[in-house]
């Protein structure tokens, strides 16, 4: 893939055929989408670009942690379900990777739970008790009713989720006008709560739309994304790149305008480890862009590339 073709989309001057050839790649491999999601996070089109010889090196690592991961005996993260399954699943400490919230006594789980809300300024990932990651942004909140024979969501704002398979107990999740029907798949659910629309972006697998009293509306496909319009009740379903989406939604940390005190407090924040750095700094300010998944190493290379100053990580 070429990495031009990666900053066109990012700038959305690709056309459509150039999306079309960007899909297929993505979906020929999870290598393929991680590679696609390390290049937009290389990609920082305010920031002053790494050199030919440190983006070499960083794609070179990145293609040898893609190898490493494509050997059984070596993998050293789950084995893939999709590219959603690994890069969600490795989000590091600073997202809050909780225990799950709801286990308990069965009286407890067949009764609505008390919400579980996301009050930070980052991707809060929330376990349930059978499995699903729900990953909330910020503001949002879900709450959950587990029962013998079916599962139950409540959404408030917006969240990605990789539900756990289940085909005794279909799963249903509430968002304003519309409820979400799956089996386990992944996608983003948007609860506009009436005052905005509320959308649905299938990442891959199928669900179905049922109206907010049961009644199946229709099926949705991957990359397809379909808008409950908030003014008059009508859905639009429309083709669009869902992959790319969730990459730079829910994979990506980006920091704008941010000096060097406050780019390291992101790092700690993000994989719970404390950094002193040298000098202090003399105001400049940067945007930095990084994966969850990126390795500490590889993010600190390129904050002190972009910086100049050099980070040094405590010992635990």
């Amino acid at each position: 893939m070429d990495i031009e073709l990666v900053r066109k989309y990012r700038q959305g001057s690709t056309s459509p055929d150039e999306d079309k050839e960007i899909v297929r790649w993505l979906e020929e491999s999870a290598a393929n989408r991680t590679m696609f999601a390390g290049m937009m996070a290389l990609d920082s089109q305010s920031s002053p670009q790494p050199s030919d010889e440190v983006t070499e090196r960083m794609i070179s690592r990145l293609n040898a942690r893609i190898d490493a991961e494509e050997i059984p005996q070596r993998r050293r993260i789950p084995a893939w379900t999709g590219w959603a399954a690994a890069a969600v699943c490795l989000l590091v400490a600073g997202f809050v990777a909780m225990k799950p919230q709801f286990a308990g006594s069965e009286k407890a789980r067949t009764a609505w739970s008390e919400p579980v809300s996301n009050q930070t300024s980052n991707i809060r990932l929330v376990s349930l008790s059978d499995g699903t990651k729900v990953y909330l942004t910020p503001g949002s909140s879900v709450r959950q009713k587990m029962e013998a024979d079916s599962r139950e969501l409540e959404l408030t704002g917006e969240a990605y989720f990789n539900v756990t398979r289940d085909t005794l107990r279909p799963m249903r999740v509430s968002a304003g006008p519309i409820k979400v029907e799956v089996l386990g798949t992944s996608f983003s659910l948007k609860n506009g709560g009436g005052i905005a629309d509320t959308d649905v972006i299938l990442e891959k697998g199928s669900v179905r739309i049922l109206s907010s009293d049961g009644q199946k509306l229709f099926n949705l496909k991957p990359n397809q994304k379909a808008t409950v319009l908030s003014s008059t009740g009508d859905v639009i379903v429309e083709e669009m790149l869902a992959i790319p989406y969730i990459i730079e939604k829910y994979n990506l940390v980006s920091v704008v305008n941010a000096d060097i005190r406050e780019v390291v407090e992101l790092i700690e924040n993000n994989y719970g480890v404390k950094i002193s750095f040298s000098p202090e700094g003399d105001g400049a300010l940067y945007d930095i862009n990084f994966l969850k998944t990126d390795a500490l190493k590889d993010v600190i290379e390129i904050v002190e590339y972009v910086s100049g100053c050099h980070l040094t990580v405590a010992a635990r």
